[in-house]
């Protein structure tokens, strides 16, 4: 049996999965999307985050992070008439 080394203690309890996987986190943002302001719902991101339950944060930005960000585009699109802007693009200039 090959032995694997993690980054970490916290990647080597998740890769045993003695840690939850955060997907119950990930489905509360994506549930909150559908009845709440997306201001609302990264509020609630930042409430998992600032009570340090997500066992891997990135992950969970990975997953959610259109719809976390998806009004701000919205607004540039309107703010700059640019119809066709994307979120890609914002992170570019920003």
């Amino acid at each position: 049996m090959k032995a694997v080394v993690h980054k970490s203690f916290r990647d080597a309890v998740f890769a045993l999965g003695l840690l939850d996987d955060d997907k119950e986190y990930i489905n509360e943002i994506k549930d909150a999307n559908f009845w709440c302001s997306a201001k609302y719902v990264r509020r609630l991101f930042v409430i998992m985050l600032l009570s340090e339950s997500l066992t891997k944060p990135e992950m969970v930005w990975d997953e959610t992070w259109k719809i976390l960000s998806e009004d701000i585009e919205r607004k540039k699109r309107k703010e700059w008439k640019r119809p066709g802007l994307s979120i890609q693009y914002i992170y570019l200039i920003i």
